[in-house]
């Protein structure tokens, strides 16, 4: 697996984590909208069974958050462990910055006092350093 695609599954699994979230938001909201039981009876059994779907949905997607937060600890951490394994600790933070913090290139280069364009390089020689550690635990450092 290279590099990048390695480093980008936690942004990906947190992004699909945040899309459950949105998600559950929505149908608890909806839930609320659904009359209540009492008045369901007067209406219609329709209602009850949107209810109970609702809340059937809703347990269902709290269990795959609660799942899928588990497997981004994880993964941070897995992924944490071999980005430390990079020896130059310039390239170390800015892995950990773009694939842990998931920040911009703009905000690294603030946070490191560096030109966009310098934090650009420094990554592609990160990468570099990183795919290393990948391919063999090779600890690498790359100029």
């Amino acid at each position: 697996m290279r590099a990048k695609e390695y480093l980008r599954q936690a942004h990906r699994l947190d992004a699909r984590i945040e899309m459950n979230l949105w998600e559950l938001s929505r149908l608890r909201e909806l839930a609320a909208t659904i009359p209540s039981h009492a008045r369901a009876k007067k209406k219609s059994r329709r209602a009850g069974d949107r209810t109970g779907n609702a809340a059937v949905r809703i347990v269902e997607l709290e269990r795959l958050i609660i799942e899928r937060n588990e497997r981004l600890m994880e993964l941070r951490r897995e992924i944490g462990e071999k980005i430390e394994a990079v020896e130059d600790m310039d390239l170390c933070l800015i892995l950990q910055k773009r694939y842990l913090a998931f920040q911009g290139f703009e905000r690294i280069a603030a946070d490191m006092n560096y030109t966009y364009r310098h934090t650009t390089r420094l990554h592609g020689r990160a990468l570099a350093a990183f795919q290393g550690v990948l391919d063999g635990g090779v600890k690498k450092d790359v100029l």
